[in-house]
């Protein structure tokens, strides 16, 4: 019976227990050290994610956070803002968080994509283009305390015959560039929102041409050069002690207001599980509410605009409505 399961035809009774010795003696193998070891092998098998996933109730998963402030003027300043949000949020988020406040000229996008840092507000456009990146992600929008919030705006030259976005169909225009949200995003996803483009219609569909420029300035001197009729901008570009001449900004008008937009963001790295976002998150928010100043001074700005509740879904909409664009 035995040579006919294995086949062994004429081999001998010794080559018939070579081949019977192993499966002997995994049968009287103890079954709890068998176990143990399906268990070792199981946990070493979790990559970071999954480990993140596991959490006690709503602990965070990080065992410490560590946020960057954007550096002030005033050392003592910034050592004061640090100090209490590290007590806060500490208590907060029951883990140790420490706040770091980098000196002048220190990349603080890089530590954050390395993983030296959690969290930090960045400037508008690293922000989004990381974000589009997959890099980072979004926790909340900072606006400024004092003076009108920036805005993005359609602007034309003033020999030009447009009262509306629609009438830029089938016409070359120009965005600042491909990572700004008030000349780029905004723009799109109010286009997608009166359905002249969407997961069917691309830009390219709905314009002649698209022209991506270097920032706002590039894309104005393509609109005042005539190479394209329209241009999606921030309307900073429209300040006295802007780049533009007075020459220049008379001969522009505007089209379109949209906004308004942020300063910066609050950026998270990516690989923060989504739980611990949520409760980091929070705790700010819920020091925003405790005490609004010290936040303001400390994050460098408000978490919604003048008169607006907070918000944080501006960009982040915008940037999911631009993924859906057909390319």
């Amino acid at each position: 019976m035995t040579c006919h399961c294995f086949h062994l035809g004429t081999e001998t009774n010794e080559s018939v227990n070579k081949y019977l010795k192993p499966t002997t003696t995994l049968s009287v193998f103890p079954l709890g050290l068998i176990a143990s070891l399906c268990l070792l092998t199981s946990s070493c098998g979790l990559d970071q994610d999954e480990e993140s996933s596991i959490r006690k109730g709503n602990e965070l998963s990080l065992k410490k956070v560590v946020l960057a402030l954007e550096p002030s003027g005033d050392p003592s300043e910034s050592l004061a803002y640090r100090d209490g949000l590290e007590s806060y949020l500490s208590e907060k988020l029951k883990r140790k968080v420490e706040v770091i406040v980098p000196r002048q000229g220190i990349a603080v996008e890089q530590s954050l994509l390395s993983g030296e840092i959690d969290l930090a507000c960045l400037p508008l456009e690293n922000a989004m283009r990381e974000v589009k990146r997959g890099a980072l992600a979004i926790l909340l929008e900072t606006y400024r305390v004092e003076g009108s919030c920036p805005k993005g705006v359609w602007l034309f030259r003033e020999d030009g015959n447009y009262s509306g976005i629609d009438q830029l169909r089938g016409k070359a225009v120009a965005f600042s560039g491909n990572s700004s949200l008030p000349g780029y995003f905004l723009p799109v996803s109010d286009l997608a929102a009166g359905k002249l483009i969407g997961p069917e219609v691309a830009l390219t569909d709905y314009f002649s041409q698209t022209v991506f420029g270097t920032g706002d300035l590039s894309a104005v001197e393509k609109l005042l050069q005539g190479e394209v009729e329209a241009a999606a901008v921030s309307d900073e570009i429209l300040e006295s002690n802007g780049s533009l001449s007075k020459e220049q900004r008379n001969r522009l008008r505007i089209l379109k207001k949209l906004g308004p937009v942020p300063d910066s963001l609050l950026c998270v790295r990516a690989s923060v599980h989504e739980s611990d976002q949520s409760l980091i998150k929070l705790a700010i928010l819920e020091l925003n509410e405790d005490q609004p100043k010290f936040s303001e001074r400390a994050f460098g700005g408000m978490f919604a605009p003048p008169g607006k509740e907070i918000h944080s879904g501006g960009a982040v909409e915008a940037l999911a409505t631009e993924k859906a664009i057909k390319p």
